[in-house]
């Protein structure tokens, strides 16, 4: 290498870097009560002012008894976390980027698991390190754990919402980052719809070319969810008074409203979390491919997992009449939708032969769209829908949209009262599959129609749960 690419631009692993310069970590006993300081701060600053792209820290100790002097950093105190959040803050003033090291000094076994991860098993007065290279600009290493606790939820392994044997979330293992999309993916399974394969699949359903509309109108008097509410106004009409000889006049519209969860809706990856942890730390608040609330909360909307993310949606879609396989009109709040529900009504509708595909769009019809509006008190009481064992047909099939005639497309209340609405943090949060609620699916199946073309734009508000709108197919 000559010289003068020393000052070239590098990536390593997605992480862009002003130039090749690196400040090797090493001891410098700048520590205090064992943990990061100002002064600490100061010297990293003073190196990335001077040019460095990446500086590596010194080793912080994962085992209180490893931190032999109060001058080198335990890393197992809560109360270094401010130091090295102003060491952190310090180095990315100047655009440089900061390599954290994790050390293991004495003989222990301990199984890391961080963003890279590894897993160290085997000590013999060895020094066993991790290293993270930080995309954030604030170094959070102890809210975000580099090794499992996979005994931390221990008494909830083997239910039925549960993925792995280490139990260091109430789901199981971690589930990020995304196997499919990969780290700091915002997208999803929207992404299956970048894919011109999927597409293409999809718009090979169209072949009539009918249109209709699945989605519900939106008024005052839909059922809404608990204390969410609608309103829309349009005061002292028209708005604009005539202008011109042609004395042309307009009205503007008021909408006051929990936009992206009341009708029609599709849920965004910011809609569903799980608290990890001491409850209210946002930094253990965890959403899809692992986003915390301290990263995307805000009062001013979400500053990720926004549905301006989300792509525009082109799927091959099925409609399951799970009402007409069980000879009803509608099912019952609290029925479950079996796996064998499923293929009883693909054979009932001459789909014995059906395979899930990617990016699929599956709708379940349940009937009770009939109570919309007519009766909403019954509409609110709770749903028939799906459960863990649908959940995990779709998931395993990388299906891209889940959807249904009711307000939660899984089943409410559940059969397992510990399992609250643990089907969106499945799909949703584990999988990024989003979920599209209060459709209207009897007019498709009047007209005998079960596959087709499934077209739907979220709206691109920034920072929104949630996304309103009309989906449309055609066949």
């Amino acid at each position: 290498m000559s010289l003068g690419q020393l000052f070239t631009p590098d990536e390593i692993r997605g992480l862009k870097m002003r130039n090749r310069i690196s400040s090797s970590s090493h001891q410098t006993l700048l520590a205090r009560d064992w943990c990061p300081n100002e002064e600490m701060a100061t010297y990293h600053e003073a190196r990335s002012a001077g040019g460095a792209g990446l500086i590596a820290m010194e080793a912080a100790y994962t085992w209180g008894e490893g931190a032999f002097d109060a001058n080198v950093i335990d890393a197992t105190r809560d109360a270094c976390i401010p130091g090295f959040r102003k060491s952190a803050d310090a180095i990315h003033r100047h655009d440089c980027k900061v390599f954290g090291q994790i050390s293991n000094g004495r003989r222990r076994s301990h199984r890391l698991r961080g963003r890279v991860g590894s897993s160290i098993t085997r000590g013999n007065r060895m020094l066993c390190t991790l290293f993270l290279v930080l995309h954030v600009t604030t170094f959070t290493l102890l809210a975000n754990p580099v090794w499992a606790d996979c005994e931390a939820y221990r008494d909830l392994a083997g239910r039925v919402w549960v993925d792995g044997t280490c139990m260091e979330t109430p789901l199981g293992e971690r589930w990020w980052p995304h196997p499919l999309w990969g780290e700091g993916d915002q997208a999803g399974s929207t992404n299956w719809y970048t894919k011109p394969e999927v597409v293409a699949r999809a718009l090979s359903q169209v072949k009539l070319n009918r249109i209709l509309k699945i989605g519900q109108e939106y008024s005052a008097e839909m059922p809404l969810f608990e204390q969410r509410s609608y309103s829309l106004r349009i005061p002292g009409g028209p708005t604009g008074d005539a202008l011109g000889k042609n004395q042309v006049i307009w009205n503007d519209e008021f909408l006051a409203a929990e936009v992206g969860q009341v009708g029609t809706q599709l849920d965004g990856f910011g809609h569903i979390g799980v608290q990890i942890g001491k409850p209210g730390d946002k930094h253990e608040i965890r959403f899809y491919n692992g986003f915390t609330g301290a990263e995307i909360l805000d009062a001013y909307g979400l500053k990720r997992l926004g549905t301006e993310k989300l792509h525009s949606i082109v799927a091959r879609g099925v409609l399951i009449d799970i009402a007409a396989f069980r000879g009803v009109a509608a099912m019952e709040a609290g029925e479950v939708i079996s796996l064998a529900d499923v293929r009883g009504a693909l054979k009932k509708q001459g789909m014995a032969d059906f395979e899930l595909k990617p990016g699929d769009a599956v709708l379940f019809r349940t009937g009770w769209e009939r109570y919309w509006i007519r009766d909403n008190e019954k509409y609110n009481s709770g749903c028939p829908g799906i459960g863990m064992e649908v959940a995990r047909w779709l998931a395993d099939g990388k299906a891209g949209v889940s959807g249904a005639d009711t307000w939660a497309v899984e089943v409410v209340p559940a059969s397992d009262p510990d399992c609250q609405f643990c089907v969106h943090t499945f799909l949703l949060t584990r999988h990024g599959i989003v979920n599209h609620e209060n459709l209207t699916l009897s007019a498709l199946v009047e007209q005998g129609v079960y596959m087709f073309a499934y077209f739907f734009t979220p709206v691109p508000i920034r920072g929104a749960t949630g996304s309103i709108g009309s989906p449309a197919v055609m066949w």
